[in-house]
C-alpha cells in the first residue's frame, strides 16, 4: 500500500520509505521511548550541510514516489504537525510540501522544538510559510522534513533525532457565534476579522506567549489612513459582529485591547456601531506606549472623538484602525483581548498624601502616603519624607493579593512609587504591607504589623495632590552610538508626545526637554538625579506627526574630555516630575530602551586596538600594560639592540663644552656630562669649536 497521511510508520501493509540528502542517515527503529512504536531515527551526521534533510518517500527507479494523495489544504486548513525527539531544544525545524512530479511547486514552513530529550509535536502553518506561497490550484503530496534548518549554525554535528505521525491537521468546526470578551483561544467560537482600506490581518499564535492566540495586522504600505479591521465575520456578504449588544450603561462606557505595537505613540481608534446600520457609531482613541510590548489601551465613550454614545442604540460590532490618519507604512500589530469595562466605583482612600509612622511609632519614620486606584486594573502605593533633608530611598510592597508589583519608581524627585497590576479582574479588595527607609535609617520601618486589606476602587482624586503631568511618550530618537574626537560637536534628538499639546506644529505649551550625559552609565532612573550628571538644554526642532522633536549639542561639554558618556533625554510637562527616555522606543529602563553611548577620542593618542602579533613598534596602536601584585612596567628601548646615538658638542670655554643629546638612559646635555652607551654602538659627535680646543673622550667600561 502507498503511503498516505496519516503517517504512523506502525502499518505493516504501507510502504513506508525515507530518502536522505545532504549528509543525513535515517532508518526505521523502535521507539527509544515505547517499545510498541516505530518511528524514523535520522542522524543529521558530522559536518552535514545546513540544508541536509529528509524526504518520506520510496524510490522507484530514480523516481521518488511520496503519497497516494494530495495533502488536502483549503482555504483554512493549511497546517501539518510532526511528533519530534530531539537531544536539544531551541532549534529551528524545517516541513516542506511540494508537489512530487514538479520540484518548483513547493512551500516550506518552520516550528522550534520546546524540550528536549522528549517528545515535542511541532505545528507547521503554511498559512505562515518562511518560504514560498501556499496556492490551493497546487498539488502538494510530498514532505521533507529538515532538522536545525539555520545557516551556518545548522551543520551537521552528528545529532540523533526521532520522528513520528506525520499528520495534516483540519481546523476545527467553530460554530458559537463571537461575544464579548474576545479572546481568541476557544477553538468552538467562530473569530473573524474583515480588513479593509489596505490592511492584512490573520489569526496567529501570539509571539510573545506560545500557549496565546493573537490576531496579526499589517498596514501595508500605502494603505489608507482610515485603513483599518472589522471583528466581523462574512455572511453571505453581509458583517456579522456579536452575538450581543455591549452593554453600555450611564456610568460604564469602556472598553479595552490588548495591542502590541513596534512603535510607542501611535494613535489607535476603537470604532464602535450597529451591523445592522452603519450609520450608528462612534469612535475613541487611545495611544500605544510601549514599543514593542504589550499594551493595555482603553477606549473611552463617554469622551468620544466622533459622534455620541447614544444608549437607546445597539452597539454591536467594533472596528480597530491603527495610526489612524497616517497612510500605511507596513507596520505590523498584534491585538488581543477585547473587553468591556466597567467604570470602577471610586471612593475615597485613606492614604492621600497622608501623614503615616512606623507601626512602633518612631517619630523619625514621619512619610507622606498614598494607596491609591490608578485605572481598571491598577493601583500604586507612593511615600515622600516629611524632611526634605532625609528623603526616602526604599519602598517595599508585599502580598497585593496577586499582583505584578513593579519596580521602585524614582520619576517625582523626592517621591517612590510601586505599581500594582493585574492581568485579569482586580479583586474587590487587596491585602498588602509597605515598608519603608530613609537616608539616615540603616533598616525599613513598616505601616501595620499585619497585611491590612485597601478596596481596589479607592481613589485620592478629588482628595487632593493628583498624579503629577507627565507626556504619555517620550524618547531619544537618534542616534544611539557615536565617535567624535575632542572638540568636536555632538547633537542629539529626542521625540516626545502629549495629547492636545504636541500636534500642533511649534512646541507644545510647557514641553522642556534636555539631553543629560554622565561618563557612568545609570543603573535606575534614580541615577539620574546624581551629581554625575550634566543636563544640556534642548530647543525645539522639528514637528514629527503628532510628536515635538527637541535638539541639543552635548558635544561642547562632553568632548572635553576622551572618554566613553552614556546619555538619555530628561523632559518635564509644566510643572510635574522629571521623566526620562532611551533609545529610542521610549521611557529610559536600561534594558529595552536605552542609554546613548558617545566615544570621545583624542586623536593625537593611538587609537588602533592591540592585537596580535605585539611588537610594540607600531605608533598607531594603542599598547599598554597593567601591573598587579607588585611589578611596574613601563616603554623602554630594548637594551640588548645595537642603537645609534648623536651628540652635539658646543664649547662653552677654552677647556669646557655643553654637550646634548640621547644615550641608553634618556636625555643627556649640560658641561662634560657622562654618556651611557652599549658595546656595538655607533656615537656620533658634532663639534662645533675652533682647531686649538682639545675634544677628549674617556671611557669606563663596565
Amino acid at each position: 500500500v502507498q503511503m498516505d497521511l496519516p503517517v504512523t510508520f506502525d502499518d505493516a501493509s504501507v510502504n513506508y520509505g525515507t530518502i536522505d540528502f545532504g549528509g543525513t542517515a535515517s532508518s526505521f527503529v523502535v521507539d527509544p521511548t515505547d517499545a510498541s512504536n516505530t518511528v524514523v531515527q535520522t542522524e543529521k551526521t558530522q559536518g552535514a550541510n545546513f540544508w541536509a534533510g529528509t524526504s518520506l518517500a520510496i524510490d522507484d527507479n530514480g523516481t521518488q514516489v511520496a503519497f497516494a494523495n494530495a495533502i488536502p489544504f483549503t482555504a483554512n486548513d493549511q497546517r501539518m504537525s510532526v511528533r519530534i525527539w530531539s537531544p536539544v531544544a531551541g532549534i529551528p525545524v524545517m516541513l516542506k510540501v511540494e508537489d512530487q512530479n514538479d520540484p518548483n511547486v513547493y512551500i516550506e514552513t518552520q516550528d522550534v522544538i520546546d524540550v528536549a530529550n522528549a517528545w515535542d509535536t511541532l505545528i507547521f502553518d503554511y498559512a505562515s510559510p518562511t518560504n514560498g506561497s501556499l496556492n490551493l490550484a497546487n498539488t502538494y503530496d510530498k514532505a521533507s522534513l529538515f532538522y536545525y534548518f539555520e545557516d551556518p549554525a545548522g551543520v551537521g554535528a552528528g545529532q540523533v533525532f526521532y520522528w513520528d505521525d506525520v499528520e495534516f491537521l483540519a481546523t476545527p468546526l467553530a460554530s458559537i457565534p463571537m461575544d464579548l470578551p474576545v479572546t481568541f483561544d476557544d477553538a468552538t467560537i467562530n473569530y473573524g476579522t474583515i480588513d479593509f482600506g489596505g490592511t492584512a490581518s490573520s489569526f496567529i499564535v501570539d509571539p510573545t506567549d506560545a500557549g496565546n492566540n493573537v490576531v496579526q495586522t499589517i498596514k501595508t504600505s500605502g494603505a489608507q489612513t482610515w485603513a483599518g479591521t472589522s471583528l466581523a465575520t462574512d455572511n453571505g456578504g453581509a458583517q456579522v459582529g456579536f452575538a450581543s449588544a455591549i452593554p453600555f450603561t450611564a456610568t460604564d462606557q469602556r472598553l479595552s485591547v490588548r495591542v502590541w505595537s513596534p512603535r510607542a505613540g501611535v494613535p489607535v481608534m476603537l470604532k464602535i456601531e450597529d451591523q445592522s446600520n452603519a450609520a450608528i457609531f462612534v469612535e475613541a482613541q487611545d495611544t500605544t506606549s510601549i514599543a514593542g510590548g504589550w499594551d493595555s489601551l482603553f477606549f473611552d465613550y463617554s469622551n468620544p472623538t466622533n459622534g455620541a454614545l447614544d444608549l437607546a442604540n445597539t452597539y454591536d460590532k467594533v472596528a480597530l484602525f491603527y495610526d489612524f490618519n497616517t497612510a500605511g507604512a507596513n507596520d505590523t500589530f498584534y491585538w488581543d483581548d477585547v473587553e468591556f469595562r466597567p467604570t470602577p466605583i471610586l471612593g475615597l482612600s485613606p492614604y492621600c498624601e497622608t501623614p503615616a509612622f512606623h507601626f512602633g511609632g518612631d517619630a523619625n519614620s514621619e512619610i507622606l502616603l498614598s494607596i491609591t486606584n490608578l485605572d481598571a486594573t491598577s493601583m500604586y502605593v507612593e511615600i515622600e519624607s516629611v524632611d526634605a533633608n532625609d528623603p526616602v530611598d526604599v519602598l517595599i510592597v508585599t502580598n497585593g493579593s496577586g499582583a505584578a508589583i513593579s519596580a521602585e519608581d524614582f520619576t517625582i524627585p523626592g517621591k517612590i512609587r510601586r505599581t500594582l497590576t493585574w492581568t485579569g479582574t482586580p479583586p474587590a479588595t487587596v491585602d498588602l504591607n509597605v515598608l519603608w527607609s530613609k537616608q539616615s535609617f540603616p533598616g525599613n520601618w513598616q505601616l501595620t504589623t499585619t497585611d491590612q486589606s485597601y478596596n481596589f476602587s479607592d481613589s485620592c482624586i478629588g482628595a487632593g495632590p493628583v498624579p503629577v503631568e507627565a507626556l504619555d511618550y517620550y524618547n531619544l530618537q537618534f542616534p544611539g552610538s557615536d565617535s567624535i574626537n575632542l572638540g568636536d560637536s555632538y547633537s542629539v534628538y529626542a521625540q516626545g508626545y502629549e495629547p492636545g499639546v504636541t500636534e500642533a506644529a511649534g512646541a507644545g505649551a510647557g514641553v522642556q526637554c534636555w539631553i543629560g550625559y554622565s561618563s557612568t552609565n545609570a543603573s535606575t532612573v534614580a541615577d539620574f538625579n546624581g551629581a554625575g550628571w550634566t543636563w544640556v538644554p534642548a530647543t525645539f526642532a522639528n514637528q514629527v506627526g503628532n510628536n515635538d522633536e527637541f535638539i541639543a549639542d552635548i558635544g561642547a561639554s562632553a568632548s572635553s574630555s576622551a572618554g566613553i558618556y552614556y546619555y538619555v533625554s530628561r523632559w518635564q510637562l509644566g510643572s510635574g516630575g522629571y521623566t526620562y527616555g532611551g533609545f529610542s522606543g521610549g521611557a529610559w529602563d536600561g534594558t529595552s530602551n536605552v542609554s546613548g553611548v558617545l566615544t570621545v577620542v583624542d586623536p593625537s593618542l593611538p587609537t588602533v586596538q592591540m592585537d596580535l602579533p605585539v611588537t610594540f613598534d607600531d605608533t598607531a596602536v594603542n599598547y599598554g600594560t597593567v601591573d598587579f601584585g607588585g611589578t611596574a612596567s613601563s616603554f623602554m628601548v630594548d637594551p640588548t639592540a645595537v642603537q645609534s646615538h648623536s651628540f652635539n658638542v658646543t664649547a662653552s670655554s677654552m677647556m669646557d663644552y655643553t654637550i646634548s643629546g640621547t644615550d641608553r638612559n634618556g636625555a643627556v646635555s649640560g658641561n662634560d656630562p657622562a654618556i651611557s652607551v652599549a658595546a656595538g654602538d655607533s656615537v656620533i659627535f658634532e663639534i662645533n669649536a675652533g682647531p686649538t680646543h682639545p675634544f677628549v673622550i674617556s671611557s669606563v667600561g663596565t
